[in-house]
């Protein structure tokens, strides 16, 4: 064979390759999956998982047949583990089917595990069970700006190791886009951190003495400025929003200020100041 024809051999070969290559390339992404005894699931991260609403998918498929599974009721139950004998939870919403063996979900992390140096803050578990069949994620989850603030009670207290503690809430970036801004509002209800009921006019809160504290009387108010502020409306089920500000660029702040049951929640839990009355959100990117 001429040195002629062998080249052109070899480049044909190489393109067959290449345009091999090319079509594997839109197959479907491999994501983290768990066999149960019934189960394979996966999980589908929507966002990067990150401190603040972190987004994602289960798929829900037949362990023998490999035919998706829709309808089912899915579970999750995360925690935080931060050393072998201390862990707390997270605000999540319950997961729901779309129909298709996938399973929509939204967890509020109230902490990154993963430092700005990168070092290690903890584990995150999430813990989801199908028909008493359990299987466990430990995702990462990174720092971000701009996705929760915290705000505390100042008489406004809950049980703790030394006898009681000031109630934080937090106020969750549920969606901060041009000249509307979505919050979220949960507060920890219990020493362990292990509940964070979502606040709204309408839920039922639990003192230092376990003692229920309905809320009967809660406003959100947001400012550009912190001299002129305007009152958000409350949803229900911790759904708080208003639409129509003025617009927020990148880098610009949102300034909230949170009164429940009378009382204005400070970043420090003392008396209301000049400098602790409102938590900050720096707008990163609209």
């Amino acid at each position: 064979m001429h040195l002629k024809n062998i080249m052109n051999l070899f480049l044909l070969i190489l393109a067959i390759t290449l345009v091999s290559a090319c079509g594997n390339s839109t197959s479907e992404p491999k994501y983290e999956s768990v066999t149960t005894t019934s189960y394979k699931i996966e999980y589908i991260p929507l966002t990067t998982a990150a401190e603040g609403k972190t987004t994602y998918k289960l798929r829900l498929t037949n362990k023998t047949t490999g035919a998706t599974v829709a309808g089912k009721t899915i579970t999750l139950a995360p925690t935080m583990t931060m050393i072998p004998s201390t862990s707390h939870s997270t605000p999540y919403d319950a997961l729901s089917s779309n129909g298709d063996g996938t399973y929509s979900g939204t967890i509020y992390f109230v902490m990154a595990s993963i430092a700005a140096d990168g070092s290690s803050m903890g584990t995150w578990n999430l813990e989801f069970t199908v028909d008493g069949e359990t299987v466990t994620f430990h995702p990462n989850v990174a720092m971000a700006m701009g996705s929760i603030i915290k705000l505390k009670g100042v008489n406004d207290k809950i049980g703790s190791m030394l006898g009681s503690t000031s109630r934080t809430y937090q106020v969750f970036n549920d969606g901060i886009v041009g000249s509307n801004a979505k919050f979220f509002i949960t507060a920890v209800d219990d020493s362990a951190m292990m509940t964070f009921p979502a606040v709204s006019v309408g839920t039922t809160l639990h003192n230092q003495m376990n003692t229920a504290v309905p809320v009967t009387d809660m406003t959100v108010d947001v400012s550009n400025d912190k001299a002129t502020w305007t009152a958000l409306s409350d949803n229900g089920s911790g759904r708080w929003s208003k639409s129509g500000l003025a617009p927020l660029a990148a880098g610009s702040h949102l300034y909230v200020r949170l009164t429940v049951n009378g009382e204005q929640k400070t970043t420090d839990g003392a008396a209301v100041g000049a400098s602790n009355a409102y938590g900050d959100f720096t707008i990163v990117g609209m």
